[in-house]
């Protein structure tokens, strides 16, 4: 009996031994198990010893990382090494989480960048010529003379509405001048005033639409439609500005002097005159800008023009030298002998050219008009010696030749990108030219002018890019002809997407020409993302 209770007592010590370690041992309760070791040692687990871990106060207490080696315990330490491997671990991954936000994060940022960039070129693009279509519905007066085209239901006898101060009428002829757009009346037949009219709205509407191409178009068969009609003075003008719009300069200056010449009484004439000083503002032709805008002044005094031509001169006294900046960056060279470079490329605004393949369509219209001096600024601030003046058509703005000629000042390694359609007089022969002879699948072949050839250094380069097996044949006899191979490096590149290179490599050695063949190594990498 008495060893019953001996045992049974034992047991009750026991229990409330057991009871009195846990509660006074938690972090004992949490060690992991022996077995839980990555350390490379072998020692035994404490479970396997018998023995518990320590009672002090400071044992339950949590103390900080050891800052020795993890893994590398003492011997009867693994337990808490392996919790100490199990915490870095997870510490390390939190860190790679961390570098991959702040990578996905910058990469945002450089997107947003992109976008920002492109949208802006666009509205630059438009918002100037968008303010003035969404005042054709006003009564009230335009700063660029624009008359709204009178809806279908107005009769076709009324002459089209005008919206700025006509321009001064001699006495004699006042009394018989139209209220708008006075043409010399050589038809008045209702129904070919009717018709003219039609096209006319119909044109314009297109142009408010963005559809430029076929508003040129449209405004041209209202003038067929009546060489001499009312009508004619306005599509003129509109056909003016949709080829400014798409900087075709020479088209539409054309359309301008038709005005000036043939409709010398049109309430057009001042705005006309006007927009042909814009041109040659645009073509950096500062003194022929000026002049124009005197002789808007000094002729009709009073019109809006006259007004938007005082500060326009105002304007131009003040600014310093400047072009229109689509964008500037840096990236490696795709192309041509310095393929792979890293190079700083300025990319200006504006191409007479449309070729059906181009790739910078986005650097037609728009950029930012930036002084030479802030170009230069911010070529130097990437600290790099290559640089690439590329377009768009660069040479379109007469500002690039000084552009050229400063970045050689600066000590940089200049070339320049540019079709063949402009003529490269006048550019610094320390700049090495890359000219784009256009193929025929660009739809620009005949713009070339081979007269450049001539004017090329034995270091330039002519580039042909190749969209199809007609166009090798073509670039092959123009090779030969003049006598390209043997005078400079030839380049063929195949458009993207449309001719293998596999394809192009075996005409190339077929030709038995000294023909370097390239790919676009930025589009390789990149793709077609602008910046690159």
């Amino acid at each position: 009996m008495n060893r019953l209770k001996m045992k049974r007592n034992a047991k009750k010590i026991t229990v409330l031994a057991v009871f009195g370690m846990v509660m006074t041992q938690p972090t004992w309760a949490q060690t992991p198990p022996g077995w839980l070791n990555w350390s490379d040692k072998s020692d035994a687990a404490p479970a396997a010893t018998g023995q518990a871990p320590e009672t002090d106060a400071q044992s339950a207490t949590p103390q900080p990382l050891p800052s020795q080696p993890l893994g590398t315990g003492e011997t009867g330490t693994n337990s808490a090494s392996g919790q100490t491997v199990i915490i870095q671990n997870l510490l390390d991954n939190v860190s790679r989480l961390q570098e991959q936000v702040r990578d996905l994060r910058g990469q945002n940022e450089v997107q947003e960048n992109q976008i920002q960039r492109l949208q802006k070129a666009q509205q630059s693009a438009f918002s100037s010529f968008d303010d003035r279509l969404s005042k054709l519905e006003q009564t009230g007066g335009s700063t660029v003379a624009p008359s709204a085209p009178i809806p279908p239901s107005v009769p076709a006898t009324k002459e089209p509405a005008v919206s700025v101060p006509t321009a001064p009428v001699p006495a004699s002829s006042a009394s018989a001048a139209p209220a708008a757009s006075p043409a010399p009346a050589t038809s008045q037949d209702a129904a070919a005033t009717a018709k003219q009219q039609a096209l006319y709205n119909a044109a314009f509407a297109q142009l408010k639409d963005g559809q430029y191409d076929q508003a040129i178009t449209g405004f041209q068969a209202a003038i067929d439609a009546d060489p001499q009609g009312q009508w004619t003075p306005s599509a003129l003008f509109w056909q003016g500005e949709t080829y400014y719009v798409e900087q075709k300069r020479d088209k539409s200056e054309a359309a301008y002097q038709k005005i000036l010449t043939q409709f010398p009484n049109s309430d057009r004439v001042p705005d006309a005159l006007l927009k042909t000083g814009y041109i040659a503002y645009d073509e950096n032709k500062n003194k022929q800008a000026r002049d124009i805008f005197q002789q808007v002044i000094s002729k009709y005094p009073q019109s809006q023009a006259a007004n938007l031509a005082l500060d326009d001169i105002a304007v131009q006294e003040k600014a310093p030298l400047q072009l229109r900046i689509t964008e500037i960056f840096r990236s490696l060279q795709g192309e041509s002998e310095s393929a792979g470079w890293p190079t700083v490329f300025v990319r200006l605004t504006g191409c007479p050219l449309r070729c059906v393949y181009c790739d910078t369509a986005y650097a037609f219209t728009g950029g930012e008009r930036l002084s030479l001096s802030s170009i230069l600024d911010q070529v130097a601030a990437y600290h790099t010696q290559d640089v690439c003046v590329t377009g768009g058509e660069p040479l379109a703005q007469p500002a690039c030749l000084p552009l050229l000629t400063s970045l050689c000042d600066a000590g940089h390694l200049v070339s320049l990108e540019t079709s063949g359609a402009l003529s490269i007089e006048g550019v610094d022969p320390r700049v090495r030219v890359v000219m784009d002879l256009k193929t025929p699948s660009s739809g620009e072949a005949e713009k070339n002018r081979f007269e450049n050839i001539d004017l090329l250094k034995t270091s330039d380069e002519i580039k042909f890019v190749i969209g199809s097996a007609e166009d090798f044949k073509w670039a092959v006899q123009h090779v030969r002809q003049f006598q390209m191979d043997k005078r400079f490096n030839v380049l063929i590149s195949p458009v993207f997407g449309e001719v293998t290179p596999l394809a192009l490599a075996d005409w190339i050695l077929e030709s038995g020409l000294r023909l370097r063949f390239q790919q676009q190594l930025h589009k390789l990498i990149w793709g077609n993302e602008p910046g690159h």
